[in-house]
């Protein structure tokens, strides 16, 4: 086997270190749903024809087992091999929702070198394991069009409790459909954007994993520096929200009653989720979606179209709470850990803005590209509308946006104002652009105008066997 470059150097020794450690393919990877996961790692030498001629893996429950070399899950022994790359894990049963730990020692023709200690975790593993049900809001209400060009306002969705005993350690494990994004007590959980990953609905859905244990302690010291200066302090108690946003994604799709072999409909955004906390004294409390969850539909994201773009009026905020629905699962399965999410992996500036009328600017950023358009602490007057148009090119005379390739897409985001001071983005969608048209700025400054470009985090991807008919697409 020939050794292969890596990112970023571990331990090992003069001959031989340790690159890129894996388990199915993603560094320390959360909520895997894979009893047998697979290891991988990658090794560098500034010697020549160093190659690898065996190998020991150890799996343990705690880092302190794993670095001492008591492998309490597997230990796989001395292998004559050169493999390093989906090795199977053979050890004893995992148990779902739990951490493990890993190290590998690789023998060369040079000598032998060791790996600094790896973890990753298991999700649920079976719908034995989860608690709750699917939530929502199946009714069609004002805001639901179930047409050629769909719309439906974002769901919220929230839930009030108290937790009263030290955390060990708290996870959440969630699906929200179609795209989601996660906050507890208003701080946004993760840095990914349009999760879950699309999937054939009605066969498989995917579910993430969070870990939330510091954000719980943090709000832990927020709510007892609070109480510090008051009069009844409770610093024993703390209060606590979950609240997920739900948009429609291809879940919802863009277009309905039209061209129905293209783009299937699943029904309407849902949400299926577990936040499994674990105490000091060994005791496990579960807060899991079910009817005491409430549900608002009358947020300021009135709509999100993947091919017509959003309707973003910062006027709204949810205030209409109803009690939540328990709707019907989409699917049978639930599967966890299988991909990174999307992320925003770099900001671009305007490469040169042109005035085309009294309130309207063509910006071109250079390149075309993948991703949203970001305005920070940008305020627009209450009810005043600003207009954002994509396109790939111009027409001839360099003024005007060419859509015709766009056939029936809009592709325009929409975005009233409320008088304060807003960061105006996408939430629940990305476009392919070079250029943008805004309408209804005073002025168009390129120093504050950026591009988020968006992409698979496809550094820390799996490569995953699909097999035919499971549901992923």
């Amino acid at each position: 086997m020939i050794l292969l470059m890596s990112f970023g150097l571990c331990l090992g020794t003069a001959w031989a270190q340790f690159g890129r450690l894996t388990v199915e393919g993603r560094e320390a990877p959360t909520g895997l749903d894979e009893v047998c996961p697979r290891f991988g790692w990658q090794l560098t030498s500034k010697g020549k024809n160093v190659v690898q001629t065996g190998y020991r893996l150890l799996v343990a429950t705690s880092e302190e087992l794993c670095r001492a070399g008591r492998a309490d899950m597997w230990d796989s022994g001395d292998v004559a091999s050169g493999e390093s790359q989906w090795v199977e894990y053979r050890g004893k049963e995992l148990q779902p929702g739990r951490r493990y730990y890993w190290r590998v020692t690789s023998a060369t023709n040079r000598g032998k070198a060791t790996s600094a200690v790896q973890t990753w975790s298991t999700g649920l593993l079976s719908e034995a394991n989860w608690q709750g049900e699917w939530i929502g809001l199946d009714s069609i209400t004002a805001d639901v069009k179930m047409e050629r060009h769909s719309r439906i306002a974002a769901r919220h969705l929230r839930k009030q409790f108290t937790l009263s005993k030290p955390v060990k350690r708290a996870t959440v494990y969630v699906c929200g459909l179609g795209y989601y994004i996660l906050t507890l007590n208003g701080q946004r959980i993760g840095d990914y954007l349009l999760c879950p990953a699309p999937t054939q609905y009605d066969k498989a859905a995917i579910y993430d994993t969070y870990d939330v244990t510091k954000e719980i302690e943090d709000g832990k010291w927020k709510m007892e520096k609070s109480a510090a200066h008051s009069n009844n302090p409770q610093s024993s108690i703390l209060n606590l929200q979950l609240e997920v946003t739900l948009a429609g994604g291809y879940f919802f799709p863009m277009t309905q009653n039209y061209q129905t072999n293209v783009r299937s409909a699943y029904g309407m955004p849902k949400l299926r989720l577990n936040l499994v906390v674990e105490y000091a004294d060994g005791s496990t409390e579960t807060i899991a979606t079910d009817k005491t969850w409430q549900v608002a539909t009358d947020g300021p994201i009135r709509y999100a179209n993947l091919y017509d773009g959003t309707l973003v009026d910062y006027r709204c905020e949810p205030t209409r709470w109803m009690p939540a629905h328990v709707v019907q699962a989409p699917c049978n399965e639930l599967r966890g850990g299988l991909l990174g999410g999307v992320k925003a992996y770099a900001t671009e500036q305007v490469a040169s803005v042109v005035k085309t009328g009294q309130d309207r600017f063509v910006l071109d950023f250079g390149t075309n590209n993948t991703g949203r358009i970001f305005l920070p602490q940008v305020t627009i007057s209450s009810g005043d509308t600003v207009r954002v148009r994509y396109a790939e090119t111009l027409k001839a005379d360099g003024r005007e946006l060419y859509t015709a390739n766009l056939r029936s897409a809009e592709n325009t985001d929409l975005f009233v104002g409320n008088g304060k001071a807003v960061n105006m983005t996408t939430e629940f969608l990305w476009h392919g652009f070079r250029y943008l048209e805004v309408t209804g700025l005073a002025e168009a400054d390129a120093r504050r105008i950026s591009r988020q470009l968006m992409t698979d985090d496809l550094l820390s991807a799996a490569t995953i066997d699909i097999k035919e008919g499971d549901g992923m697409l």
